[in-house]
């Protein structure tokens, strides 16, 4: 619907490191823009593997290695994003000092571009983030 349009705009837009019209985001830049996203965990998109990894009557890889790979991520950005809401000055440094961030913002990009977005806060399966 377009409240899943909107935040995957938001979250696509927030984590994009280039622009047609606009240089590449400096790190200071596209760190703050994560979390950003990071402070909207009810806006976080869905990771999911891909249909062709899951599609099909006869397919039965919900516990295969890319399903279960995607859960967990979705889990740990649920819980940074948590963290942050609960100590951000803590939480922003630790990410910003191991450089998580960037895996998580690479996930989080490619997950707003797949269009699904995370229904209700405190789901199981939560949104992960991931950058390069």
């Amino acid at each position: 619907g377009t409240d899943q349009q909107a935040a995957s705009g938001v979250v696509e837009s927030g984590l994009r490191s280039t622009s047609r019209n606009r240089p590449a985001k400096t790190a200071k830049e596209e760190f703050e823009e994560f979390l950003k996203v990071l402070s909207s965990p009810e806006s976080l998109p869905l990771c999911l593997p891909s249909a062709r990894l899951t599609g099909g009557s006869c397919n039965h890889l919900s516990s295969a290695g890319a399903v279960r790979h995607y859960e967990r991520m979705n889990e740990e950005i649920l819980t940074w994003a948590k963290r942050y809401q609960r100590d951000p000055v803590a939480t922003r440094q630790e990410l910003n000092l191991s450089q998580a961030w960037r895996y998580y913002a690479d996930h989080l990009r490619r997950a707003a571009q797949q269009g699904a977005v995370l229904k209700s806060k405190g789901s199981a399966s939560a949104p992960s983030f991931a950058h390069h």
